[in-house]
């Protein structure tokens, strides 16, 4: 019966010593009861992933100080984009198909990722996929219609959503 904290605000308002559940499957205090020493999990990778070819986005500084590319990677099993560090999964933006229509509904990075390009890497990546196969984009989730606003050369993608429908 209990609900499941899935914003940093919400974590903190759980009574001490509550644990809680992250998007990620980690089960962890929330970050208000962890010791500040001790490393952050890292989030766990999701089933299914075998078979689907990666796609290797932009530069990745700030994630380890290599330069490498964020992989962006389709679990159709598991109805989303996955942006990955090897077999660390940094993000993910989860959708739904409707025909030829890839429905973007939820877009999250993990918060020791936020602010370094990871969101946006996962965005192209999952967008160029889609235009590959030659689908569209109806875009519920704020940062995926965020994201095409910014970036003209994927609105050609876009299909109006139809009335009441939304996202986050």
């Amino acid at each position: 019966m209990g609900s499941r904290a899935t914003t940093p605000a919400a974590e903190n308002a759980r009574a001490p010593g509550r644990e809680s559940t992250s998007r990620y499957g980690a089960s962890t205090p929330p970050s208000s009861h962890r010791p500040t020493t001790a490393p952050a999990r890292p989030p766990r990778p999701a089933p299914g992933c075998g078979g689907v070819r990666p796609r290797s986005g932009g530069a990745r500084a700030g994630l380890d100080g290599q330069g490498g590319a964020v992989d962006v990677v389709e679990v159709p099993d598991g109805s989303r984009f996955e942006a990955r560090d090897g077999e660390r999964v940094l993000g993910f933006a989860e959708y739904h198909r409707d025909g030829r229509t890839v429905v973007f509904t939820h877009t999250e990075v993990g918060p020791e990722h936020e602010g370094q390009g990871v969101g946006g890497e996962l965005v192209r990546g999952a967008l160029d996929a889609v235009r590959d196969r030659g689908d569209d984009v109806v875009a519920l989730c704020p940062f995926v219609s965020a994201w095409i606003a910014r970036h003209p050369e994927y609105r050609d993608l876009l299909r109006e959503a139809a009335p009441g429908s939304s996202g986050g």
